[in-house]
């Protein structure tokens, strides 16, 4: 017999649509800016957008954070600006 806790299903609906949030010293250990960089690039839409979860306390969405990262990397990749970087050379003209 299978326990209660194995019986379960993956929760249907909005539960599983649940996005996982990231404090903004998560978002600092992985952009290596200041919170003011950053709060200036949300205040000019350049930043995924900040939510006030608790008084004193904001979280980002960790897949906005990622999406944000890519289109930097691809951007820099595409203009030829990410000098070593093994794609970089895709983008220059031969």
């Amino acid at each position: 017999m299978k326990s209660a806790q194995m019986q379960r299903a993956e929760p249907a609906g909005p539960a599983a649509q649940v996005r996982q949030m990231i404090s903004i010293k998560d978002v600092m250990k992985r952009i290596p800016v200041s919170r003011a960089t950053i709060e200036r690039k949300v205040k000019d839409g350049t930043f995924p957008e900040m939510y006030s979860i608790a008084p004193m306390r904001v979280g980002f969405f960790l897949d906005e954070v990622l999406a944000w990262q890519k289109a930097l990397i691809e951007k820099a990749i595409t203009n030829g600006t990410i000098k070593g970087h093994p794609e970089a050379t895709l983008a220059l003209p031969c």
